[in-house]
């Protein structure tokens, strides 16, 4: 097994696949070959990439790569593996969820995750991006550390256990509350608002949340048990038939309640 990356396989031509092999190709990684079960979309990715290997059959991978990263969806990994032939090189794939067991069958296998979300379109800069790691043996697991360092100021070795409970929280940050976001602008849609109004609110929250504690930032009605103003709120929503947000308003309102008036209750 080779100490360090020079050649790369992608297997997959998605978003992810795009956004990793574009990182790699501009950080003068030689990307052997796109393999995809989409043989326009692997053609049309290897060309990008000044790769002049793509190819839709699984047994036509070349096998003197470094690594193998497998970056298709959560529920495609282990028919990707079970199509795939035993590889020297290390085979990773970048799922937050899914086990390195999945990757049992190869000698030097690995996670390589990225702790983003990412959307058809939108052009995301590796470098900041958090990138969790684990591998099979000591050798892969530096291998693969150095790797992302190469591209990102962020590694971290976690296991299969580890790794999962990041990837919980990273769906409460990202989709809950983009979920809310999308109930927001439908209560907004209702009401006959521009939800552009709320643009600046939303980028401060988030900043706010980042550079101090969470916990410091929060305010609004529950945090000040302003029960007056929360039962307005709720006769509002009800009014608007969203009765989805109604319940997670009173939700959120008494574990915000909770939070900063349990002591005063006691």
């Amino acid at each position: 097994m080779p100490s360090a990356v020079k050649s790369i396989v992608i297997i997959g031509s998605g978003n992810v696949a795009s956004i990793f092999g574009r990182c790699f190709y501009e950080q003068g990684f030689e990307i052997r070959q796109i393999v995809s079960r989409n043989k326009d979309h692997a053609h049309s990715l290897a060309k990008d990439l000044d790769c002049h290997h793509s190819t839709h059959q699984f047994h036509r991978i070349v096998k003197d790569a470094d690594l193998y990263l497998i970056a298709v969806k959560d529920d495609a990994i282990k028919s990707v593996v079970t199509d795939l032939p035993l590889l020297e090189g290390i085979v990773v794939h970048c799922s937050g969820a899914t086990s390195i067991s999945t990757l049992a069958k190869f000698q030097n296998a690995g996670i390589f995750y990225p702790l983003q979300t990412f959307t058809k379109g939108r052009n995301i800069p590796l470098q900041q991006v958090p990138f969790l790691i684990d591998g099979s043996n000591q050798k892969t697991i530096d291998t693969l550390f150095n790797l992302g360092k190469s591209i990102s100021s962020q590694v971290y070795l976690l296991d299969d256990e580890q790794r999962e409970k990041a990837h919980l929280i990273a769906v409460i940050f990202n989709n809950f509350i983009n979920h809310l976001i999308t109930l927001g602008d439908d209560l907004a849609k209702t009401y006959q608002l521009p939800s552009q109004m709320f643009n600046t609110l939303l980028k401060e929250t988030v900043d706010k949340a980042v550079s101090l504690e969470s916990e410091n930032a929060q305010t609004g009605p529950a945090k000040r048990n302003d029960t007056q103003t929360i039962q307005k709120h709720l006769k509002l929503i009800e009014d608007a038939h969203h009765y989805t947000l109604l319940s997670l308003y009173q939700t959120l309102s008494k574990s915000i309640q909770e939070r900063f008036h349990q002591a005063e209750s006691e």
